[in-house]
């Protein structure tokens, strides 16, 4: 059975190593991306230096002799700094860098999670994800948020309370 903190210790130290993401964010940013488990949502503690960052909480976790597989809920929380547009070829159409630098510092954190688990061999997987993207109301930083369903298969011999 894998408990709540060893799930966010292995993803985190994942996200810290993973090669494309530190690749990515030397050449657009010079700096490796920061990792942080958990945060003080209401007082974050982040400057734009700690930007690119990846921060990892616990949300529920789902246990019992009533759930079909033990269930883990994990958000992803990733954050850039982005100012500018890019050029799209067309005088009337306008996109923001910020835009296309979240998505794809996002999509390399969902792979690199992603990529931990390998179906028929684990019993952990990733159930689902939902995924959603702050507005453009924080200009010129850039969320999106994952929100990770990682469910656990039993077997006999299991604590279901684990």
């Amino acid at each position: 059975m894998t408990d709540m903190l060893t799930l966010i210790e292995t993803w985190g130290a994942t996200v810290a190593d993973d090669a494309a993401t530190k690749v990515w964010t030397q050449a657009n940013y010079s700096r490796d991306h920061q990792v942080h488990l958990g945060i003080d949502e209401d007082d974050p503690e982040t400057d734009i230096t700690d930007l690119p960052l990846v921060n990892i909480m616990m949300d529920t976790k789902r246990v019992g002799w009533q759930v079909p597989a033990k269930g883990h809920a994990v958000d992803v929380i990733c954050a850039i700094h982005k100012e500018g547009n890019t050029a799209t070829g067309k005088s009337n159409l306008t996109k923001l860098t910020g835009v296309v630098f979240i998505e794809t510092f996002r999509k390399l954190i969902e792979t690199a999670i992603t990529g931990i688990y390998t179906e028929g061999t684990d019993l952990l997987r990733i159930d689902s994800l939902d995924i959603d993207w702050s507005g453009i109301d924080l200009f010129p930083f850039f969320l999106a948020n994952m929100s990770f369903v990682v469910n656990e298969d039993e077997f006999q011999g299991t604590d279901v309370w684990e």
